[in-house]
């Protein structure tokens, strides 16, 4: 029997990519495995089972810190998809064996029974006004248990604003002292519940299962006083340790494939990744894409900076 195995914290996800994928393939048959866990947990089984020599992931999708943290441990394999001419050349990494797979931008939620629109930050700024203590979430910064959003997008944000500009965010954001979240979609359903007037960061992703499936009042807004941020929601990589190699390719090379991408803008606050596909919330053309490679290098230097700035 042929067995694909995919672990993953974008089990929505993997549900509609699983039902596409077998109709791509429609006269063979297969059996996909699966793990699904939060980002931390789904890295560290991934980590372990490599060192034990068990059997482990064949692909993997999950958050973009997520995959270049599996890439700097040396656990992605190398594969030089066909698919790839399509992409930009930061949306894709054949050495690590990784594309993103859907974007999603990454700015503010607000609560808008408790917050009006013109009341609403505009800004990061804004958002970190004294009027807002007691009231701001955030998602969990330097005590990262199952995510690390919130730490990742402050060490993107210190390469995208420079220095100066980042430390009195970060200072003004230490004083307010907002209530954190190790899990992001768990911050935007408070806020939905009216427990926080409102977070950073947010994907759109998240505040979109919220609004649509739920119908909390939750609304996103990108702030307009530093670039617009997106992430790769999810990124979709092949795991060196897997056993598959041959699924794995046909798998992954259909998440970059004109098909599947043409699901993508149904799914929730998520946009095609693949350039030409349709969409109705295009990202700019100068948004700034996180985290990078280097990005990633990075987070161990700022989780300390972040820890002492916030103790």
């Amino acid at each position: 029997m042929t067995k694909l195995v995919v672990y993953t914290s974008f089990s929505f996800i993997l549900d509609t990519f699983d039902i596409s994928l077998r109709a791509k393939y429609a006269d063979e048959h297969f059996h996909l495995i699966t793990f699904r866990d939060h980002p931390k947990m789904v890295y560290e089984r991934i980590k372990k089972e490599t060192e034990t020599g068990e059997r482990t992931a064949d692909l993997v999708i999950g958050p973009h810190w997520m995959i270049l943290n599996l890439q700097l441990q040396g656990l992605l394999r190398h594969y030089d998809s066909p698919e790839f001419a399509a992409y930009p050349k930061e949306f894709h990494n054949p050495k690590g064996a990784w594309c993103a797979m859907a974007l999603s931008p990454v700015g503010l939620a607000y609560n808008t029974d408790l917050v009006k629109e013109d009341e609403a930050p505009t800004t990061l700024d804004g958002a970190l006004d004294e009027k807002w203590r007691g009231k701001l979430a955030a998602h969990e910064i330097t005590d990262n248990v199952e995510g690390q959003m919130g730490l990742t997008y402050l060490t993107a944000l210190n390469r995208i604003i420079g220095e100066k500009k980042w430390n009195e965010i970060v200072g003004r954001l230490a004083d307010l002292k907002p209530k954190t979240y190790m899990c992001m979609p768990e911050m935007a359903l408070n806020i939905g519940l009216g427990n926080s007037y409102l977070g950073l960061p947010a994907t759109l992703a998240c505040i979109s299962y919220y609004l649509d499936i739920q119908g909390r009042p939750v609304a996103h807004r990108m702030p307009t006083d530093i670039p617009y941020m997106a992430t790769f929601a999810p990124t979709i990589a092949i795991v060196k340790g897997g056993e598959n190699a041959d699924w794995a390719e046909r798998a992954f090379n259909f998440a970059l494939s004109e098909d599947w991408q043409s699901h993508v803008e149904g799914l929730g606050g998520k946009i095609p990744t693949r350039p030409g596909m349709a969409s109705l919330n295009p990202v700019p053309e100068d948004a700034k894409y996180f985290p990078t490679l280097e990005d990633a290098r990075n987070i161990p230097k700022y989780l300390d900076i972040l820890r002492s700035k916030m103790a």
